[in-house]
């Protein structure tokens, strides 16, 4: 009998890789914003591709939130969440949806003040997409749901981290054990 290998080959998981990587260096060049973090250049030798980008002296979100004896701040919630949608307005003008959304992909300056990264999910959506993409608790149902999505479900994301910045809580799926009870719970709830 004929053996089918089902399991992409190497030369087809490094395509793939590569794709996101140009696609992850393409958006980050286009990018110029005061809340993102700067892409200096790119450099690669013989076995590796690097990004050079700007240093930035401190933590990020999600482990500041760790850290804080947790006190609900109502101006702090309002100052990250106004700065993250002043920023994914500007990605949303250029077509620019980031799909991971979430503390840990928020650092936060020495100053007080933050800046997006990882833009390695990220895609240019000019209509919809259906590509399942994103971390469990901070995903859109419309993108479980298997319909298409659009540039929105980054407000989906963002109203996710304000519950999370405000309350330390997830809330969908907050004490679940697997994946799928947290998609269960976002797409039922």
């Amino acid at each position: 009998p004929n053996k089918v290998n089902i399991l992409p080959s190497k030369s087809t998981e490094k395509k793939s890789l590569a794709k996101y990587f140009l696609t992850e260096k393409s958006i980050m060049q286009s990018l110029d914003h005061p809340f993102i973090l700067r892409f200096v250049k790119s450099l690669k030798n013989e076995k590796f591709c690097f990004f050079l980008l700007e240093y930035i002296n401190g933590d990020n979100l999600d482990n500041y939130l760790r850290k804080k004896n947790y006190i609900r701040n109502e101006f702090e919630t309002k100052f990250y969440i106004g700065s993250l949608l002043y920023t994914v307005d500007y990605l949303h003008k250029k077509l620019i949806s980031h799909r991971d959304l979430k503390p840990c992909n928020i650092m936060i300056d020495n100053n007080g003040y933050w800046k997006l990264i990882d833009f390695g999910t990220s895609k240019i959506i000019k209509d919809f997409t259906n590509t399942i993409i994103g971390t469990p608790h901070y995903i859109a149902p419309e993108i479980l749901n298997g319909k298409g999505y659009s540039l929105t479900t980054d407000y989906w994301s963002i109203g996710i981290c304000m519950y999370e910045i405000f309350y330390g809580i997830y809330p969908f799926g907050n004490n679940a054990t697997d994946i799928m009870e947290v998609y269960r719970d976002i797409v039922h709830k």
